[in-house]
């Protein structure tokens, strides 16, 4: 009746005076912090389906049994820090190495472990290495038509899939280069051989050698005098595209060709 119904304007149940339990999960709605979902009296009506103790609704892993001081996550290795924040949720790690216990000298994100670059932070997408410079940036002053050429070169320059034999259609190309080189006595062309990060490390490396070698023995075969040539090589360890991609693995199989001027 009205004059004993504590909501008398709703709809309710008797052992609530006639007040509501919208999700009947015992907790009448005005006490219910969670009043359309079932769920825990001593939660006040949320509900907890990993039944950490941590409410749903404030918990980060709401499917994990965690623990209330990290909202809810679990810190599976003990060390303090839970395991989204947690670089390495399964092995036992310092805070200050974010929970693993390889350090991230560079602070780039990315643990020296699996760093190409250890002390220098750089990109992840290019394995922790900072990004290098235009692999044809001249700082040498030149005409238009030269930088076409050494553009050219570079651009064009194929190889045989896994072997240092240049293809033919790049052949004309590097003529032009060597050409170039001879009419400038005080030029210096360096080399820098690279390779995506297919296959074995070393095996790259090597590879990348022969490769960056092979244009030097082809630009002395037609005159350019072996002073005047740099060769360097790299292997897979100075990337400037995201390996992940067969695009990025093509720019990253390259030969890297810069003018400087004798000392």
């Amino acid at each position: 009746m009205d004059r004993r119904d504590s909501c008398p304007d709703v709809p309710g149940l008797e052992q609530f005076n006639g007040c509501p339990d919208r999700d009947r999960d015992g907790v009448q709605d005005k006490y219910d912090a969670c009043p359309d979902e079932s769920g825990i009296k001593a939660l006040n009506g949320c509900p907890d389906r990993d039944g950490d103790g941590v409410v749903d609704k404030g918990d980060r892993c709401p499917d994990q049994f965690g623990e209330a001081r990290f909202n809810g996550c679990p810190d599976s290795d003990s060390d303090g820090l839970s395991d989204p924040e947690d670089k390495c949720p399964a092995v036992f790690g310092p805070v200050e190495n974010t929970g693993c216990p390889w350090p991230d000298t560079d602070r780039d994100g990315i643990l020296d472990k699996d760093d190409y670059c250890p002390k220098d932070s750089g990109d992840v997408k290019l394995g922790g290495c900072p990004r290098p410079p235009d692999p044809i940036a001249q700082d040498v002053p030149m005409k238009p038509a030269e930088k076409k050429i050494i553009e050219k070169a570079f651009a064009t320059l194929e190889f045989a899939t896994g072997k240092d034999v240049i293809k033919p259609k790049s052949l004309p190309a590097l003529q032009e280069l060597a050409k170039l080189l001879k009419q400038h006595e005080d030029w210096q062309l360096k080399l820098g051989g690279h390779t995506d990060n297919a296959g074995v490390p070393q095996a790259n490396l090597e590879l990348s050698e022969k490769r960056a070698k092979a244009v030097a023995d082809y630009l002395m075969k037609q005159g350019v005098l072996p002073g005047k040539l740099i060769v360097e090589w790299f292997g897979q360890d100075k990337p400037i595209a995201d390996n992940a991609t067969a695009a990025g693995r093509q720019k990253n199989r390259r030969v890297e060709m810069k003018i400087l001027l004798k000392e």
